[in-house]
């Protein structure tokens, strides 16, 4: 080969190997960047870390914000979409309903209380057709002053609630078709009154003290508390209807002349009527249907209560705190930086295969 064209064939040779370098150095760039952001993270930060509230916009509502109360955020801020968080910065009271409706919504307490004050047999607070609410208390306590007032009210739609609920009307939560799980106490008239194929979570404990009033109220529904029921008045600590499912953590104490233990009804299409099983604290049957529990049933709705000696499987909530959303460090959902490095390896040696067969091999 003459001088001349021996330096030509060296020169593109260079130039490819060069090429090929860069390529390969920019894949380990890459790469490395992947591996120290799934070590980090980024991508699913902690709840105690992450300084993002919401996928969307954040709204501050509170004394001396745009917006002094959720009655002005909803009469004269925008429409709130999915992803919107509501972050209160004071104790602030509503006088209107606050409907979420069909979106996903964050509203963070930030340790302060809100208090609906309006009427008498109102839903105070509703999540509607496949809503979705994250309820952060972080200290702070949901109120429902008035009469009769209804509480959280839930159609076709989820929530995950951690705060405590303080109600002066008949019920606590009503779910109809939904999902709920509720890390706090419960103080109302009624508690939990759950159907149509609803389930309901709570961490934390249940105090019903009013007049016709049910700890628990099941139909259809399964409903879970991992905690005490105690219901101070007239009426029945629970109540199930129609192949519902209670469950009960803790203790069930009734208190007061006229009272139920647990009441069990389902309807005989026969004859037509309502059979109805009022039972007591020693109406449980043998052998139990679950073992480490007391059983109460009427062959198709249950109660389970914890046997007294049973630690059961403890409770998550009650003080109206959130966790720390961490899991354990062998089981985070992110990629050990080992397995990247791995990847990482494999992937360059792809990659230099193909450069020499394809590239510096070639005339």
């Amino acid at each position: 080969m003459p001088r001349d064209e021996e330096v030509i064939f060296m020169r593109k040779h260079e130039t490819k190997g060069a090429r090929a370098l860069s390529v390969a150095i920019a894949m380990v760039f890459v790469i490395a960047a992947f591996a120290i952001m799934a070590n980090d993270d980024i991508s699913a930060p902690s709840a105690e870390n992450d300084t993002r509230l919401g996928s969307g916009t954040t709204y501050f509502v509170g004394d001396g914000e745009d917006y002094a109360n959720l009655d002005e955020l909803a009469d004269h801020g925008p429409a709130l979409v999915d992803g919107d968080t509501i972050q209160l910065t004071s104790d602030i009271e509503c006088y209107d309903q606050l409907e979420i409706n069909g979106i996903s919504i964050t509203l963070d307490l930030n340790g302060f209380d809100l208090t609906f004050d309006f009427g008498s047999n109102f839903y105070k607070l509703m999540v509607l057709d496949d809503g979705d609410l994250v309820l952060n208390g972080n200290g702070g306590k949901v109120y429902f002053v008035g009469t009769n007032s209804l509480g959280i009210y839930l159609f076709d739609s989820a929530a995950t609630i951690s705060a405590d609920i303080i109600s002066e009307g008949h019920i606590g939560i009503e779910a109809n078709k939904s999902n709920v799980t509720l890390n706090g106490n419960i103080t109302a008239a009624g508690g939990i009154d759950a159907y149509n194929g609803s389930e309901v979570t709570l961490n934390g404990n249940i105090l019903a003290d009013g007049i016709l009033s049910a700890g628990i109220y099941a139909d259809g529904s399964k409903v879970t508390v991992n905690g005490d029921v105690t219901l101070i008045g007239t009426g029945e600590g629970v109540a199930v209807w129609e192949n519902g499912e209670v469950t009960i953590n803790g203790k069930l104490t009734v208190i007061g002349d006229g009272s139920t233990y647990i009441y069990l009804c389902y309807y005989d299409d026969d004859e037509e009527v309502d059979v109805k099983s009022f039972l007591g604290e020693d109406d449980n049957v043998t052998p139990t249907t679950k073992a480490g529990y007391l059983t109460y049933t009427n062959g198709l709705s249950t109660v389970w209560i914890l046997a007294e000696g049973d630690d059961g499987p403890g409770t998550g909530g009650g003080d109206g705190g959130t966790g720390d959303g961490s899991g354990s460090d062998d089981d985070d959902g992110s990629m050990d930086t080992w397995m990247i490095a791995l990847i990482a390896i494999a992937v360059i040696g792809a990659i230099g295969a193909v450069v020499y067969f394809f590239v510096l091999k070639r005339p």
